[in-house]
């Protein structure tokens, strides 16, 4: 059964994420801070899918290993 809530949770940190990676972008800042914010912007978007499907979020910001994850 989804978990629609702890899911909306991730997924509204990754816009958070992504909107900071945006603003930064915008205003021709560090490319190491955007590359930052993109990187976990995805990995909360992995964590979102991980969350909506109940499957175990392991603590780690490996985006292979959190997208293995999803696959299964």
């Amino acid at each position: 059964m989804p978990n629609k809530t702890y899911a909306k949770q991730w997924l509204t940190k990754a816009y958070h994420d992504l909107s900071s990676a945006r603003i930064l972008f915008d205003a021709c800042h560090f490319t190491d801070s955007i590359a930052c914010d993109l990187q976990q912007s995805i990995e909360k978007c992995l964590k979102y899918f991980l969350a909506y499907e109940n499957k175990r979020l392991k603590k780690t910001h490996n985006l292979i290993e959190l997208s293995e994850l999803v696959s299964d």
